[in-house]
């Protein structure tokens, strides 16, 4: 449906910035930071949620000593400059910046619907991960679990969980609720590969079993959803590209009406403004 693109293109930038991060971390040139910065101001015009990631990857820096000491204050001014650079016209002309749909459900109502979301999210891929690499789910030893990116990886995920948590709590109620999952999952893939890898389970045949695993799943969540839209699309009474916009556009245009704007509890599409 067209309302989850808002959804997807989140997500996705939530992976550029998380790949744009952890790769200036390991490299930090210049254009790293200036990528960097791209990414981030980009990010930002999506959604404001996109911010906890780059606030919990930040957390995650700064009490990781080794980490900390990588940055260049320097090219971080810069990668700011480029993101305010991208950032601020928005701000500048927009009439409402960063306005999110608003759902009659708030505060616990809204933390219930995000705590289930990151079991149903993360319970799939944590249960697979455990099949294939049980040893890596053992207790690692002290000084593995310190390793600086796993530490990384670890405190972002709570710092990203507890920052959705008070802004559900504490903020005006969201439509896309469910939107609040991916800042905090998205470390998790990384997290569980680096304690793979720490724990010496790499191979290739249980690489290529993951990769049929998640083949699979892929498939069978691709082709649920079309047998269900499918199915559904005869009866769908609320999905907007099946309501009968022609003829609501011609009534309108009878009844005098050559121009303006629909105004409705759900969005309406169809090009009726």
């Amino acid at each position: 449906h067209a309302g989850r693109i808002e959804t997807a293109l989140l997500a996705t930038m939530l992976a550029l910035y998380r790949w744009a991060d952890l790769r200036t971390l390991a490299r930090g040139s210049l254009f790293d930071y200036v990528v960097l910065g791209l990414v981030t101001g980009l990010g930002v015009l999506t959604s404001y949620i996109f911010l906890v990631l780059p606030f919990a990857l930040s957390v995650g820096v700064a009490l990781t000593p080794e980490l900390r000491r990588r940055l260049r204050l320097a090219p971080l001014g810069l990668a700011g400059i480029v993101a305010l650079a991208i950032v601020a016209p928005y701000f500048a002309f927009a009439a409402v910046p960063l306005a999110a749909a608003t759902s009659e459900h708030g505060g616990l109502f809204a933390l219930r619907d995000v705590a289930v979301a990151l079991v149903l999210f993360s319970l799939p891929g944590v249960v697979l991960f455990a099949g294939i690499y049980p040893r890596a789910c053992l207790p690692l030893p002290r000084e593995v679990r310190e390793q600086v990116w796993l530490r990384l990886l670890k405190i972002a995920m709570l710092a990203a969980l507890i920052v959705s948590a008070a802004a559900l709590l504490l903020l005006p109620p969201s439509a896309d609720k469910t939107d609040w999952v991916y800042p905090v999952l998205l470390p998790l893939p990384l997290y569980l590969f680096q304690r793979a890898a720490l724990a010496r389970v790499e191979d290739q045949r249980r690489e290529r079993f993951l990769l049929a695993a998640i083949a699979v799943c892929v498939v069978a969540v691709l082709g649920g959803r079309w047998i269900a839209y499918e199915l559904g699309a005869k009866n769908c009474k609320q999905c907007s590209e099946y309501l009968p916009m022609a003829r609501y556009a011609d009534s309108f245009k009878q009844a005098g009406f050559l121009g303006g704007t629909i105004a409705g509890q759900r969005h309406v599409g169809g090009g009726n403004r």
